[in-house]
């Protein structure tokens, strides 16, 4: 066979192998072409079906938290802002080339969209005074409504990421296919072989190579991956979907990994509060049941201390600490409490606002724990007579919006029904009739305030004070008369006293004034004040009755009359009973003498 004919016949069958290449090339690229533009049609109705359920839940959470939140401003702007969202994503229906159930599922949310818009303008409008006929109107809307929807675009986002899948899958199966019968062809002719494989694995084979395998890493689970292919052909626009689905991917998964964190989380605080609740109905100890409340708290945010501060809201810009625990010492301080009041929290008291640290927190005393981020709600009881503080302190990495937001709603729920079941204030530091301190927190404030004047080496004394004849007073105008009476004494009590001192009822009849950094003659003299102005008090009982009004008081100073807390109550109610002996309507102080206070000895006593 002649050169020539041997050229020829190379020739004929590399144009052969040529033409056959350029068909199977041309095959490949519409084949390919043919359904990623299938798979990008699929991909857009995927991502549209995502943004209307997003919107949707959108809508739906700010919805729940402004009925959760007693109709807050911030969540009513978040939901108009959710409803023009989902608005507009309907609106976008014209555009996507969607099956049939699925335009059916648009066009059933389109024309229900007024009575959802209504439902959410009757929310808005209720301006923080939601109504029974609000919530179940959202009830309705939630469960005919929004359900129905995010349940079928589910099942149709299940649907269509299963066409993605099998679109990728005939891409790849058509390029394998193609890409074998190419070679076989082109093995003919060595120098064609080496010079078609190089210009298809240039141009060709890496890059489907790549998107094969970035696929196979995102099935496998890693959605982080994306393709790197810049190029304005099928490849390029394969790759575009691919990274589309995979961000949608990663994305729905995130919502999942997120959702079900959520879930676990709600259920493990529902558990927490359901044991706390159940500490409360059984009538347990006050204080343990904060205690438990700030272990359970701290347990709940995976924090390393915790403190609660319980206020009365004596003034609008300065609430009176009265109960202070914190998880990190056996014994709490109410002066370190009061400090943290005064400071870091004054603000959070004052504003109702919540403040959170995620930086080491300089302005704590430095004997305390070190703090390294905090967190603080403001609590209060429904008809605010009780204000509260809640500290979470040192998570590692700090908190975040979320954090914030699950302890406002468990500490919320929590301390709604502390102060309903034991109405903790009044409980715990108040006599229910005169307003007074109770005996309680008197003992408990006595002995603070001798400990400080140990410390400090400064006289504290204490005044015990009894109602002269009262049991013949009860029995002359009766025990209401006799309420009236020790409601009386007790604002006369509260009117002589610096707002320093500390004014309780002690008992029955008897009331005690503690007197910080007074000493024994400065304790006499506002005895003897007292004293003549309950005798001069102008009382008129309903049956218009004017009985006189005496008391008979006790005085004793810490160091020099006692030692400790239990001797200066022995003391001064020594002191009072000479007072009693002594004919009553005056003063007895230990190594001071004897002062009546009354200068007119003829005054009628009750």
């Amino acid at each position: 066979m002649k050169i020539s004919r041997k050229f020829d016949v190379f020739t004929l069958v590399s144009t052969a192998v040529f033409i056959c290449a350029l068909v199977i090339s041309y095959r490949t690229i519409t084949t390919i072409s043919s359904e990623t533009l299938m798979l990008f049609d699929v991909s857009r109705e995927f991502d549209y079906l995502t943004r209307v359920k997003q919107t949707l839940t959108d809508l739906q959470h700010s919805a729940e938290h402004f009925i959760h939140m007693g109709g807050s401003d911030a969540y009513s702007d978040a939901m108009m802002k959710n409803l023009a969202e989902y608005e507009q994503v309907l609106r976008l229906s014209s555009t996507m080339r969607l099956d049939p159930e699925e335009l059916a599922l648009i066009d059933f949310a389109t024309k229900n969209l007024p009575g959802c818009s209504a439902v959410i303008q009757e929310l808005i409008n209720s301006e923080g005074r939601l109504s029974q006929e609000n919530k179940d109107s959202f009830e309705r809307l939630r469960t005919g409504y929004i359900e129905k929807i995010l349940s079928h675009a589910d099942k149709h986002w299940q649907v269509d990421l299963e066409k993605v899948g099998r679109l990728s899958g005939k891409v790849i199966e058509a390029k394998s296919r193609s890409l074998l019968i190419l070679l076989i062809l082109l093995s003919a002719m060595l120098l064609l072989i080496v010079a078609a494989r190089l210009a298809v694995s240039r141009f060709i084979i890496r890059p489907i190579r790549t998107i094969e395998d970035i696929s196979n890493a995102i099935a496998g689970g890693d959605t982080g991956r994306r393709i790197d292919i810049h190029s304005d052909d099928e490849l390029g626009s394969l790759s575009s979907s691919i990274n589309t689905m995979a961000a949608a991917i990663q994305d729905k998964l995130q919502m999942l990994e997120n959702a079900v964190s959520n879930e676990q989380a709600l259920v493990r605080e529902q558990t927490i509060l359901n044991e706390l609740m159940g500490f409360i109905a059984s009538g347990a100890d006050l204080e343990l049941v904060l205690r438990i409340f700030l272990g359970r708290t701290k347990d709940l945010m995976r924090a390393e201390q915790s403190a609660i501060f319980i206020m009365e809201p004596r003034e609008p810009l300065d609430p009176e600490l009265k109960i202070f625990f914190n998880t990190y010492e056996d014994e709490t301080s109410m002066e370190y409490g009061r400090a943290m009041l005064r400071g870091v929290f004054i603000n959070v008291v004052r504003t109702s606002t919540p403040l959170r640290v995620n930086e080491p927190l300089t302005e704590a005393p430095g004997s305390h724990v070190q703090v390294r981020n905090l967190l603080a709600v403001p609590l209060s009881s429904i008809d605010r007579g009780v204000l509260g503080l809640i500290v979470i302190v040192n998570k590692d990495g700090g908190f975040s919006q979320h954090d914030e937001d699950m302890l406002f709603n468990f500490s919320f729920q929590a301390f709604q029904a502390i102060t309903m079941q034991q109405e903790i204030v009044r409980y715990a530091t108040t006599d229910g009739l005169t307003g007074l301190h109770n005996h309680r927190v008197f003992r408990e404030k006595l002995h603070e305030e001798i400990e400080r004047s140990r410390r400090y080496a400064r006289d504290v004394s204490l005044l015990m004070i009894d109602i002269d004849h009262f049991k013949l007073f009860n029995d002359t105008y009766g025990h209401q008369a006799g309420d009236e009476v020790l409601r009386t004494v007790a604002d006369l009590i509260r009117r002589n006293i610096r707002t320093t001192d500390f004014g309780a009822r002690y008992g029955g009849e008897e009331f005690s004034v503690i007197l910080p950094e007074t000493s024994g003659s400065q304790a006499l003299t506002v005895a003897e004040r007292l004293c003549a102005n309950i005798m001069g008090y102008d009382l008129v009982l309903a049956s218009g009755d004017r009985p006189t009004i005496t008391v008979s008081i006790g005085c004793a100073t810490f160091p020099w009359n006692a030692e400790t807390d239990e001797l200066l109550i022995k003391k001064s109610d020594e002191n009072l009973y000479a007072a009693k002996r002594g004919g009553r309507n005056r003063v007895v102080g230990s190594d001071r003498g004897s002062r009546d206070s009354s200068e007119a000895s003829g005054a009628s006593s009750a």
